[in-house]
């Protein structure tokens, strides 16, 4: 390139991300998922990266009452079981016999109530894997895990080695 080449050219001179720069190169190619405003107030072009993020909504089911009984369905969704005003004895919590690949449950103890009486979680034919090993079912409990009042727990399913994993 000719002193005169680089005199007249244009174009950005540095790309920035949240104004740190970036080494320069020639181009920039953004492949898909990006829009762009011209910014001439600061000299600049301003990039929205769209997509990769998300976000999720979990639908919650409660257990409430003397002895609550919560079957959880088969599901691409998250799902979640809320534990208030357990009174009297615990409760199950019935996993899918065929769940969803990827599917995610959680059961929360909104009151104290659920982890002090305990709620016993049902594999429904699969293992419940904690701490390396498995079980039929699981105790979401103070007295068996040490659970303390208000806890949430999340349990993942692993299709390839079709288990419940608590997380």
């Amino acid at each position: 390139m000719s002193w005169l080449d680089s005199f007249f050219q244009s174009g950005y001179k540095q790309i920035q991300i949240a104004g740190v720069p970036l080494i320069g190169e020639n181009i920039v190619n953004f492949v898909s998922g990006v829009t762009g405003v011209d910014n001439p107030a600061l000299a600049r072009t301003d990039l929205t990266v769209s997509g990769g993020g998300g976000s999720a909504t979990i639908t919650w089911t409660e257990a409430t009452g003397a002895t609550p009984t919560v079957n959880i369905a088969a599901s691409s969704s998250f799902l979640g079981v809320w534990c208030a005003g357990v009174t009297t004895s615990a409760g199950t919590i019935n996993l899918p016999a065929s769940p969803t690949a990827g599917q995610i449950v959680f059961v929360t103890d909104e009151d104290g109530t659920g982890v002090s009486i305990g709620m016993t979680i049902q594999g429904n034919g699969n293992n419940i894997v904690a701490y390396g090993a498995g079980a039929a079912s699981y105790s979401f409990s103070t007295a068996t895990n040490g659970y303390a009042r208000g806890a949430t727990l999340q349990l993942s399913w692993i299709a390839s080695a079709s288990v419940w994993k608590v997380l």
